[in-house]
């Protein structure tokens, strides 16, 4: 029905869209295009489309999680190395230090781990120092990087050696975080543990006014341990591995015993052992006489003589804790122990001989002895001729020392008086009213009594009598005394020698109820007020 006729017809039919007599379209492509053969396809597939899959996975790279290929690592285009392990791990121990290994394929760009069985104070020296890294260290946790972003290069070695204090006998490396030079994290293995080679030993840690600390550091199970220490007197001791363990820790002063009457023991390790409560007694303390034995009764061999600097005050540079020092100052000559101040008597220009002799001059002390230079001089005068101090030798008229005066009947000359003897002999003028009675007995050499009682020294005295024109009283030792003594000293519950008779009550009662040893540091001599 095509209106030509069939014998010259060229299709007795219909064409079908490729111009194929009674075909069936199989001839156009995906995109309707006859004999196109798919080129109007684009790179994703879609007819007349624009898309790109250049990775020709038949995903569009719009949509493509991964325009390339994925390592072995699972990594978009990697290069198969972030999925590669490092290893971190101990090396050779020492009681203070424990060195850190790594092999590592990659670059290393920072590290963490931690560190089991000592406490580490920091870290230095191997890949770590050499390219730049600090590595800082709190308890048993470890830290290492660079400020300035460097790596420690893929390779081997030692990664670093860490400064430790060990607590146990054995320590151990875990946790270990790696990053790379991009700062991502990358696996790490290997992590194994090392013995540490703790010493037998027991030394003295740091002490207080009271305490002083103990430590150890043992390979072995301890049962019980005794040791001694000097510097001071232990009282008893607490805390530590021995409290922990449940030990009881006794002493007789010296001698420290610690045990546990449940049979418990202290595991190896280091650290505290106990703190002991201490009087110090010197400026420093030592142990000696170690001796530990084993949970079975075994001596273990230990060692440790440690000492430890006590903190122990000497206010008067004695070399003497004062504590137990008997005399916080000095003693004079007479042994009676004063405040160090009064040094500056010394070489004042005042005599200070009080109790050197009898009714010899001072203010209540006595610093005329060798150790104190003879007061610098300040008792010079009263030197005799033969150089002796309150001597009784002395120049005759004819200024010989111990002469006979055989000069004497020329007269005396100025500064001698001839004695009332009859002898015609010459005195020094001095003696008279000198304190010295020169009577008719001649103890001194002279009778002066003509000369008004020798000025009034032979005049007899009586304790409690005003003397000194009313300025002192006779004490105790017949001496005179100013009255400021009297007024500050008597009665004020201090015993004082001076006053301790019946005609002063006894220092007005202080000497019935106190010792006379009481220290005297805490009486205050004056030279306002002098002792005549």
């Amino acid at each position: 029905d095509d209106g030509i006729c069939d014998d010259v017809d060229e299709c007795i039919g219909a064409y079908d869209d490729c111009g194929v007599c009674n075909g069936t379209n199989e001839d156009k492509d995906d995109c309707g295009v006859c004999y196109g053969n798919n080129a109007d396809k684009d790179e994703c597939g879609v007819c007349f489309g624009d898309g790109v899959d250049a990775d020709d996975d038949g995903v569009c790279d719009d949509v493509d999680e991964c325009v390339g290929d994925y390592d072995p690592c699972g990594i978009c285009n990697g290069d198969g190395t972030w999925c590669l392990t490092a290893s971190i791990t101990l090396g050779a121990a020492t009681t203070t230090s424990l060195e850190v290994l790594y092999d590592s394929p990659l670059n290393i760009g920072g590290f963490q781990f931690n560190i089991s069985g000592a406490n580490v104070a920091g870290g230095s020296g191997g890949a770590a120092e050499a390219n730049g890294f600090q590595v800082s260290a709190g308890g048993g946790t470890v830290l290492g990087f660079a400020f300035d972003g460097s790596v420690v290069p893929a390779g081997s070695g030692v990664l670093t050696n860490l400064a430790i204090e060990p607590f146990g006998v054995q320590s151990c490396i875990s946790d270990v975080v790696l990053s790379d030079d991009d700062g991502d994290q990358f696996g790490t293995e290997g992590a194994n543990c090392v013995d540490i080679p703790l010493p037998n030993e027991i030394n003295l840690g740091s002490a207080t006014d009271g305490t002083v600390e103990v430590y150890y550091s043992s390979l072995d199970p301890i049962g019980g341990f005794q040791f001694s220490i000097s510097g001071a007197n232990v009282t008893g001791g607490s805390g530590g591995a021995a409290g922990d363990a449940g030990f009881t820790v006794s002493t007789d002063g010296t001698i420290v015993l610690g045990l546990s009457f449940a049979g418990n023991s202290i595991d190896p390790g280091a650290g505290l052992l106990t703190v002991l409560d201490i009087d110090i007694t010197d400026f420093n303390g030592c142990l000696s006489d170690i001796v530990v034995s084993s949970p079975y009764a075994e001596e273990l061999d230990f060692s440790g003589n440690g000492c430890s600097d006590f903190p122990c005050s000497d206010d008067d540079q004695d070399a003497l804790c004062d504590n137990v020092d008997p005399c916080i100052g000095i003693y004079d000559c007479n042994d009676t122990c004063v405040d160090i101040a009064y040094l500056s008597w010394v070489g004042d220009g005042f005599c200070d001989a009080t109790g050197y002799g009898d009714n010899t001059p001072g203010y209540g002390l006595n610093f005329l002895c060798e150790e104190y230079n003879f007061d610098l001089g300040d008792c010079d005068s009263y030197l005799d001729c033969t150089d002796v101090y309150f001597g009784d030798s002395a120049e005759d008229s004819c200024g010989v020392c111990n002469g006979d005066n055989y000069c004497a009947e020329v007269g005396c000359p100025d500064g001698y008086v001839a004695d009332c003897s009859g002898e015609i002999e010459c005195a020094p003028a001095s003696w008279i009213g000198d304190g010295y009675c020169d009577g008719e007995e001649q103890q001194f050499g002279y009778d002066l009594t003509c000369y008004e009682n020798d000025g009034g020294d032979c005049v007899s005295v009586t304790i409690g009598d005003s003397c000194g024109d009313g300025a002192g009283v006779i004490d105790c030792n017949e001496q005179c005394v100013s009255t400021w003594y009297v007024d500050a000293w008597l009665g004020d519950a201090w015993c004082d020698s001076m006053f301790n008779c019946s005609e002063w009550n006894f220092d007005n009662g202080d000497c019935s109820s106190r010792s006379d040893q009481t220290v005297a540091e805490a009486k205050v001599y004056s030279k306002d007020h002098p002792m005549f």
